[in-house]
């Protein structure tokens, strides 16, 4: 089973993939088109608001190229672009 830590990070992980899909919802219905990026989230064209405060961070993998999490082309939702820790999302029970 995993560590402690490597468990909370990845229940994290998961925790900021439901945020950034959430806010990626907010936006297609009140923009009525998809997000290009989790950057359109955070300064949105039209809203007056963000959707998100920040671009989430990965909490134990860092980023690539400075970036934790991306929208995927094929299903407009958020993924994980850490190596170790999208693998730790997606299956928490692995060694």
């Amino acid at each position: 089973f995993m560590s402690n830590r490597t468990q909370a990070q990845a229940n994290a992980c998961r925790t900021n993939l439901r945020m950034i899909n959430d806010a990626i919802e907010r936006f297609r219905f009140e923009e009525s088109i998809a997000p290009a990026n989790i950057a359109a989230l955070v300064v949105p064209p039209t809203a007056p608001t963000p959707f998100l405060r920040n671009a989430p961070t990965c909490p134990g993998f860092g980023t690539v190229a400075g970036v934790a999490y991306g929208i995927n082309a094929g299903t407009g939702d958020a993924e994980c672009l850490t190596p170790g820790a999208a693998a730790a999302a997606a299956n928490p029970h692995t060694p």
